[in-house]
């Protein structure tokens, strides 16, 4: 980054999502939002902290170049 770039390119993305505006769903949404996330990729610690270890070395090494 110089100084030279124009601030433009660094604006934030706009959100609709305010954490200052309370949210109101029905139970049926809420559930249908928990069953979405479940249905996501989990790990166990032992893989997150094998995942973890693997980017850390990668990033580590990329630094030092």
């Amino acid at each position: 980054m110089t100084i030279a770039e124009p601030t433009v390119a660094y604006r934030p993305i706009k959100s609709t999502w305010n954490p200052n505006r309370p949210v109101h769903a029905t139970q049926e949404e809420w559930w249908k939002h928990i069953r979405q996330i479940e249905q996501g990729k989990f790990y166990t610690l032992e893989e997150f902290n094998q995942h973890f270890d693997q980017w850390e070395q990668e990033y580590l090494a990329k630094k030092l170049r």
